[in-house]
């Protein structure tokens, strides 16, 4: 009787989410990647399923259906298993507190990278103290020499695993001739999200009250820097994420073949720089050779073009140095039961929650609060920018997807302000090789002219992002859902007897705490926060866990021609359609903003200008 009972609940459950899920066609692909054999000839190839991509296989089709496009990716695409074929809503990949998870699916695709600020210090980690004093004497190695730069693969790309964030296109505002406007050059849906994190709301009100104690002005008057409003995201109207593909390839489209796990490692040049052909190479290390009739466009992404190009081009440009921004993670305790950590987040009840009312925590977003923060006083063009994600507990899998260092894991349940600087030129890493040895890559992180001045710029602005962030954490309201533990780098602290007893104080459950860590945890507490509350300290804290955001943008706008254009130099039929081909003018106009300049609509706007071009070819 009782497993009549459960069969009888489990159909009528699956029925009314089959049902209710039908009438949402974001749960139905769109785009099928092709598994039997390929066309021997096509008009269009377009390689890279990402933002730009996409978009520049939609242009091409809205403007003549009767041309046949090869969507080539090197990523394959995900698979949901039985269960996820089976039963469509079940889609973890849809949810946007599954978003960490992600980044160990074939979304993800990691590379190394040279670490900001690492050609400035000798990156050995070495950390010197003074145990008379115990005050904090750090030694400029502190920072880490290579880091993880991780994109997003498969239909999809990049827009898989970001956080769905609606930053507006590079093009929005820009005054050059000939540019079209972002907003309906590359506009997806997007809305707020159906449920918030306490903390969210919590974060961007203590915000507010900050910014108006300390008389800081608010970073642009939409709403994706408001400091009441939440930032716009990319989800439909059960808050799921949008995808791409499916939104932007509603209609059938026989004319469209995608083919996943598939590498374009060379091209056929013609009379006069025309692209008669391309080579790709299958995950099977199978070759095939498609005749192209009309063009080409590119739009691998950050690392994708700029090999591309460096095998097909070897003459062309001799380094692709591409822009990001760089942030820290600051990581603050939370109380329990508030945060969005696995812990909280994966159980039955949210489950549930889910499956009956389509609400819950698992419906939360990833990040939906991002403030700016202009800093006048600094310099006039640096502006901060501050993430909150409600996820911050002690967790390797977590740390280690979100690229954080494990050293931050001080609480069972915290949450994250992600600190970011915007405004500064002359912020780079080379796009390394696959297989290249980052020791022998002495060029570093940046490679900037005025790269002192740079460094010191980024270093003090994180810094004072530092200090404000501590202090809207002690503003109402977040201080009633946080008691304002900050998460120390105990590497950083100096005193090395201090620093153990600090982190066997964070480690050792409080029952099993003697009575001398009992005496003395108000003191090594009191000392660590002292210590972490000094501009050494804080400078220290920068230098070893700074990261890339993950917005590059402008590694290959050297090699386009010049006049807006985005054709290849030599070519007359390869254009580049993605957030690589921003160039050093439209850089400029928004104001060094590498948001806007690696945001998704911008490369879908940079994907239909290449396809408007070639069209015009």
């Amino acid at each position: 009787m009782i497993l009549v009972v459960i069969f009888v609940l489990f159909v009528v459950i699956v029925c009314w989410r089959c049902i209710s899920t039908r009438a949402n066609g974001n749960t139905r692909r769109r785009v099928r990647p092709r598994k039997g054999t390929v066309p021997k000839e096509v008009d269009y190839v377009v390689v890279g399923a990402g933002p730009g991509g996409l978009a520049a296989s939609q242009h091409l089709l809205q403007e003549n259906d009767f041309r046949s496009v090869l969507l080539v990716e090197k990523g394959s695409d995900f698979s949901t298993g039985f269960v996820g074929s089976f039963i469509d809503f079940y889609r973890s990949d849809r949810l946007l507190s599954h978003t960490v998870d992600l980044a160990d699916s074939p979304f993800n695709q990691c590379h190394p990278v040279p670490a900001p600020f690492c050609n400035t210090t000798s990156c050995d980690g070495d950390v010197e103290g003074d145990d008379k004093r115990g005050s904090p004497i750090v030694s400029p190695s502190a920072s880490k020499a290579s880091c993880t730069y991780r994109r997003g693969c498969g239909v999809g790309g990049t827009s898989l695993i970001d956080w769905c964030l609606y930053f507006p296109s590079v093009f929005n505002g820009s005054r050059s001739s000939g540019l079209l406007d972002g907003t309906g050059f590359g506009s997806t849906m997007h809305r707020f999200a159906l449920g918030r994190n306490p903390l969210s709301w919590a974060f961007a009100e203590s915000c507010a009250t900050v910014m108006k104690q300390l008389g800081i002005l608010a970073v642009g008057g939409s709403e994706v820097f408001d400091p009441i409003q939440p930032a716009l995201l990319r989800v439909d109207a059960h808050g799921r994420r949008v995808s791409l593909s499916h939104h932007m390839m509603k209609g059938k489209r026989s004319q469209l073949t995608v083919v996943t796990g598939s590498t374009l490692t060379g091209m056929i040049m013609g009379k006069g720089g025309v692209v008669r052909g391309v080579l790709c190479e299958s995950e099977d290390s199978s070759s095939l050779t498609i005749a192209v009739r009309r063009g080409v466009i590119l739009a691998a992404g950050v690392f994708g073009t700029p090999r591309i190009l460096r095998e097909v081009f070897p003459k062309l440009q001799e380094r692709y140095l591409c822009r990001d921004t760089v942030a820290i993670p600051l990581i603050f305790q939370a109380y329990p039961g508030l945060s969005d950590d696995r812990l909280n987040v994966r159980t039955v009840a949210s489950y549930a929650a889910w499956l009956f009312g389509g609400r819950g925590p698992l419906c939360h977003p990833f990040c939906d609060t991002v403030v700016g923060f202009a800093l006048p006083a600094l310099d006039p063009l640096i502006e901060l920018v501050a993430f909150l994600i409600p996820v911050g507990g002690r967790d390797a899998d977590t740390f280690r997807r979100l690229g954080f260092d494990r050293l931050l894991g001080a609480f069972s349940e915290g949450f994250t302000i992600l600190v970011t600087v915007r405004g500064v030129d002359g912020v780079y890493f080379d796009t390394v090789a696959d297989g290249m040895d980052l020791k022998h890559h002495d060029e570093g992180g940046f490679l900037a002219p005025n790269l002192t001045d740079t460094h010191d710029k980024i270093i003090k602005a994180l810094a004072e992002g530092i200090r404000l962030c501590r202090k809207i954490v002690e503003e109402e309201p977040l201080r009633h859902l946080s008691c304002g533990a900050e998460a120390i780098d105990p590497t950083l602290l100096g005193d090395k007897g201090r620093a153990s007893q600090y982190v066997r104080l964070l480690h050792t459950p409080r029952r099993k705490l003697t009575r001398e860590q009992r005496a003395s945890a108000s003191t090594v507490l009191s000392w660590a926060k002292e210590v972490a509350s000094q501009q050494e300290y804080m400078e220290s804290y920068v230098r070893r866990h700074a990261m890339w955001l993950g917005f590059g943008n402008g590694a290959c706008a050297k090699v386009v021609s010049e006049n807006g254009s985005v054709r290849v130099s030599g070519t007359k039929n390869v254009f580049i359609g993605d957030c690589t081909a921003v160039s050093d003018t439209l850089w400029r106009s928004c104001g060094y903003d590498s948001l806007c300049a690696g945001s998704v609509t911008t490369a879908m706007a940079f994907g239909k200008m290449a396809a408007a071009e070639l069209l015009r070819a």
